[in-house]
């Protein structure tokens, strides 16, 4: 169960790096018809992919690390014309918060399957060597010619097959591609911009006809590209769909976690949720556990049970997660695509010092870990069970409730049950000494 609220001098658990993050939309519907024109009705692709390549986000130290996110296939649209796609897909690329000016995207177009199956109108071309050869025997040309089809058949059948099957399976050929696109700085002042990107069919790009200095003309469609950086935005939420969900006391201690020497900011759970645009998630607590008059997430999870006497036995010591460090990842949002905006930072690190570890983004109480809310005493939680909750039972103890504890040390959440030292604890407490 989710806690509303942590307790006093309870560390924060959820933390997200700071970023910035540029928008990339496609404005108008694409024109596929310049790049498919040449081949049969029945050769042209019935759906597309859009990816995009982004270099230079990660600074200096980054290099040439290239980073890319696609589009599912998006069938071709009747409502705008023959060989028409329309993208309505919403990309975005996690950046540092500060431009470097020196970021640069590129855009590829792609059909499903592979690329020697996309074959063109064109008349098949002999061998001339062969051609003449044949020429000065009749039979052996029209041997040569049923031979020739027969063969191109068998091949071409084998080519579509596997063909069929890489589209089947997710396989995908660039039928068209961009030149890389500088960023326009204007970008960076928060401006949205719109920019008009040509896409060179593959199979002519750079190619010659006729003599070597007579470049051939590529075929090409546009790409309009509407572009718009944000900055972080480190505001709280106000809105208030249902109760807290680990929101940390104003005297909770605030981890050094840090990626690049950037700290990262402390969040609540809600706020992360909240970026997440999970609504629906939080009005299901409001619906099914703040409307439960038993308030299973405020009053009876906090609150002592109706009982004199309480003795509680539970295992302390072993690295237990208790929150994680989160950063920006690069997303496409796709109608029938699900993606998290945030996931665990792996590169994120804490101070070896401060007691905790953090791996994978998910950070750790230890042996060492001090626990401020009970007297600054170094003990960590079950393996499952983080402390300052296992310990909680300690907060009940008063004149009219006797509440006794025991910890084993190494003893793990699930484990416990089969550990001869809970057993014998089990015992001498039940059992009457004579």
């Amino acid at each position: 169960m989710i806690p509303s609220d942590l307790p006093e001098d309870v560390a924060g658990t959820n933390y997200i790096l700071p970023h910035g993050v540029l928008e990339i939309s496609i404005t108008h519907a694409v024109d596929v018809d310049p790049l498919v024109n040449k081949r049969s009705s029945l050769n042209r692709p019935k759906k597309y992919q859009l990816q995009i390549s982004g270099k230079g986000f990660d600074g200096p130290e980054g290099g040439d690390t290239e980073r890319t996110i696609r589009t599912l296939f998006q069938p071709i649209s009747n409502d705008h014309g023959t060989d028409v796609v329309v993208f309505n897909d919403k990309f975005s690329f996690a950046t540092d918060m500060k431009p470097y000016y020196n970021e640069t995207l590129q855009f590829l177009l792609q059909e499903p399957g592979l690329a020697s199956a996309k074959k063109e109108k064109s008349q098949c071309q002999c061998n001339p060597l062969v051609y003449l050869l044949c020429c000065l025997c009749i039979p052996c040309m029209l041997a040569y010619k049923v031979f020739e089809v027969v063969l191109c058949g068998l091949i071409r059948g084998a080519t579509l097959t596997a063909d069929a099957i890489a589209g089947s399976a997710g396989g995908s050929t660039t039928l068209a591609f961009s030149e890389g696109v500088k960023i326009p700085k204007s970008v960076f002042n928060g401006k949205a911009v719109t920019i008009k990107v040509p896409l060179y069919h593959t199979d002519d790009y750079g190619q010659y006809e006729g003599c070597l200095t007579a470049r051939k003309r590529s075929r090409q469609t546009n790409l309009y590209v509407e572009l718009k950086w944000t900055t972080f935005d480190n505001s709280k939420s106000f809105r208030r769909i249902c109760s807290p969900l680990c929101r940390p006391s104003a005297s909770a201690v605030k981890l050094p976690i840090t990626n690049k020497n950037i700290p990262h900011e402390l969040f609540t759970g809600y706020d992360i949720a909240i970026r997440e645009g999970l609504e629906e998630y939080l009005r299901f607590i409001k619906n099914k556990y703040d409307n439960d008059k038993y308030r299973p997430r405020n009053y009876s999870s906090v609150d002592p049970p109706p009982v004199n006497r309480i003795h509680a036995i539970y295992g302390v010591n072993l690295p237990t997660e208790i929150g994680c460090a989160y950063t920006r990842q690069d997303t496409c949002i796709s109608d029938g695509k699900l993606q998290s905006f945030y996931v665990p930072d792996k590169n994120a690190m804490i101070c070896e010092n401060s007691g905790y570890t953090i791996s994978d983004g998910l950070i750790m109480e230890t042996a060492e870990t001090k626990q401020k809310a009970w007297g600054d005493i170094q003990v960590s939680g079950d393996g499952t069970v983080p402390y300052w909750s296992l310990a909680h039972s300690k907060t009940w103890n008063s004149e009219e409730r006797l509440v006794t504890v025991q910890e084993l040390d190494g003893a793990q959440h699930r484990r416990i049950l089969g550990d001869p030292r809970f057993h014998q604890a089990l015992l001498n407490y039940v059992c009457v000494t004579e």
